[in-house]
């Protein structure tokens, strides 16, 4: 589809300008950029790979959640729009259950469950989550969590405490605030 195309083309470019003497740097304008948190991922190793040849990157950003500004910290120059907001909101994962909305039209659904991780039937058999799939997205969300956390703060040189203080206590950043707390490198200039 169109994520494993985006996906090919920029692996297959940032690869082209590594190996390409005359090519110093990448400037990307991410403002808009709609991707899965894997492929953002993805991309950033290789922009990661490129910073180790010794280019540099340059990335400008409208705004940003978090997973779309840990993909953006990887630039040796970040650039906020002045109108921008970055919001490190941290992670949460739930699920809809329908089984209340199915027994009032009627039907029911019998879940056989072989394997205690298998719940992608709880949506329709039960009304609440279970403790096994409790534990498996508490897991997710915690190592999302860590990962955005640890290459944010060795790219943007902040603590750790620093990060989590961030998320807990000021996740919306207007562009002033994130260039105070050295979120962004500076806001670009208004057209």
């Amino acid at each position: 589809g169109g994520l494993e195309q985006l996906y090919n083309v920029s692996q297959r470019m940032i690869e082209a300008a590594k190996s390409d003497p005359r090519v110093a740097g990448i400037a990307m304008n991410t403002s808009g950029m709609a991707v899965s948190r894997e492929v953002a991922w993805e991309i950033r190793e290789k922009l990661r790979e490129f910073k180790a040849a010794g280019k540099h990157v340059v990335i400008c950003i409208d705004g940003a959640d978090i997973n779309h500004y840990h993909f953006a910290s990887i630039a040796d120059k970040l650039i906020l729009d002045p109108l921008g907001i970055i919001t490190l909101e941290g992670y949460v994962m739930g699920r809809t259950y329908l089984k209340g909305t199915l027994a009032k039209v009627g039907l029911g659904f019998d879940e056989w469950r072989f394997f205690t991780y298998k719940s992608a039937n709880e949506a329709l058999s039960r009304d609440s989550m279970s403790e096994a799939d409790r534990e498996q997205r508490q897991r997710l969300v915690d190592e999302y969590y860590a990962l955005a956390k640890s290459e944010i703060c060795a790219a943007r040189g902040l603590s750790a405490q620093a990060f989590d203080d961030l998320v807990n206590n000021d996740p919306i950043l207007l562009a002033d605030t994130a260039l105070a707390k050295g979120l962004v490198s500076g806001r670009a200039s208004p057209v």
